[in-house]
């Protein structure tokens, strides 16, 4: 049946004021709440996507660093996990393991995996999955004191080889100084040694881990530093004390392996030896394929409770791969060494630091992003294995095991711990 003309122009005015009225009420609608954490100082950068996006609104907590990965954890257990979150690299197997992080992939992050080194975005895949957008990265290069090195004639070293040499020569000179302190409560240190080195500890399959502690290639990095420690050519000491402190800034350590956040780190920490330091890449195993390392960084999550998943998808995709929105203030104001291959802007690289009498550190730290081992991947289960290291790492500085020794012990624990938990491991 046919409406009548008359019946349309009557109900015309009513159904307009109808759509009106629900184009209002739309339009004054609540906007979607997403809870957001992370240990740095992000409010001003939420403060800038909420206002730029007014159909959603991000609340910003800062939650303190110290066992964040556990209150997440335990936040996602309990139904009360934020809707996005902070996590850095090495726990991102851990959190997926646990059930925290979603597969964000399919909801635009993959198409944002060319805009990254191949070894960052190897941090946030995991199997057929990809848990995280990469923010920022640690790549490590060679700190160290050029007054020493003046004052007792040493060159700076290029290989591992030569560090060794150096290391003999400044002990013979002078034995109070150290070349450097093998930090015994830091395996996160020694894992970048060893991805350095050619160890690949982990490797995540569809249904299984592969793992290889003790392989080759860490051996070997192994067994170099051994041979430090045990002619106490090094220090093997805790790292983050007072002490260790003290020794960076009286001159009882001439070198430090130090990661993008470190020039920081260390003008904050040694501030009376501001102008006798400068940066150099950090030493190779072989000079006709160099490698460095990393150490640090991290990438912006989603929970896997979150009722707003696109929503929590598109924020975390602004905060990491954004460059006028969120990479490039970040980097320009000197809080982050970002893993977005364009996100090193002329300004960032050529940035003269004054602590290092004016050295624009960030072009080594540029280079040494570019080599990094493609290949290295972190285990579903860290705390274990950080906890059987540090254990052995202390038991090496009293002198009651070695190196190689604790990695086939770590090697033990760790496989036993995965298959505990029912994870299979080849």
């Amino acid at each position: 049946m046919q409406t009548p003309h008359w019946l349309t122009r009557a109900l015309a005015p009513a159904m307009l004021g109808t759509l009106l009225a629900q184009a209002a009420t739309l339009a004054h609608a609540a906007p979607v709440e997403l809870t957001y954490w992370s240990w740095n100082d992000d409010a001003k950068l939420v403060d800038k996507y909420n206002a730029a996006h007014p159909g959603v609104h991000i609340k910003f907590e800062k939650v303190p660093a110290n066992d964040y990965d556990a209150k997440l954890l335990t936040a996602t257990k309990a139904g009360t996990a934020p809707d996005v979150m902070m996590d850095q690299y090495q726990y991102i197997p851990t959190t997926v393991t646990g059930g925290a992080l979603e597969n964000i992939g399919p909801l635009g992050v993959d198409k944002l995996k060319a805009r990254y080194p191949a070894w960052v975005w190897n941090q946030v895949h995991l199997g057929d999955g990809t848990y995280a957008v990469p923010v920022d990265i640690g790549p490590v290069a060679l700190a160290y004191r050029a007054d020493l090195f003046e004052k007792y004639h040493l060159d700076v070293p290029k290989t591992w080889a030569d560090y060794a040499k150096v290391a003999e020569k400044l002990k013979a000179t002078d034995p109070d100084v150290s070349i450097t302190s093998f930090p015994t409560n830091n395996p996160e240190a020694f894992a970048a040694l060893a991805s350095q080195g050619g160890g690949h500890w982990f490797k995540a399959g569809a249904d299984s881990w592969q793992v290889a502690v003790n392989d080759s290639g860490t051996r070997k990095v192994a067994a170099f530093w051994q041979d430090l420690i045990s002619r106490k050519l090094v220090v093997a000491e805790p790292a983050w004390s007072d002490a260790w402190y003290g020794q960076l800034q009286n001159g009882k350590l001439a070198t430090w392996l130090a990661p993008a956040w470190g020039p920081a780190f260390l003008s904050s920490i040694a501030s009376g030896t501001a102008g006798k330091w400068k940066i150099a890449p950090m030493p190779v195993w072989d000079a006709a394929q160099p490698r460095a390392a990393n150490l640090g960084g991290s990438a912006i999550a989603v929970s896997t409770g979150s009722k707003h998943k696109k929503e929590a998808a598109n924020f975390a995709i602004w905060f990491g791969s954004d460059l006028q929105g969120s990479i490039w203030p970040q980097a320009d104001a000197g809080t982050i060494f970002p893993s977005q291959l364009d996100g090193v802007t002329p300004t960032v690289l050529n940035r003269p630091f004054p602590f290092f009498n004016g050295q624009p550190v960030n072009q080594d730290y540029a280079a040494a992003a570019k080599t990094v081992d493609s290949a290295w991947q972190w285990p579903p289960n860290l705390n274990k294995l950080m906890q059987s290291m540090s254990d052995g790492f202390g038991k090496v500085a009293n002198g009651s095991t070695t190196l190689p020794a604790v990695l086939d012990a770590t090697q033990g624990v760790v496989v036993s711990d995965l298959k505990a938990q029912g994870i299979a491991v080849k």
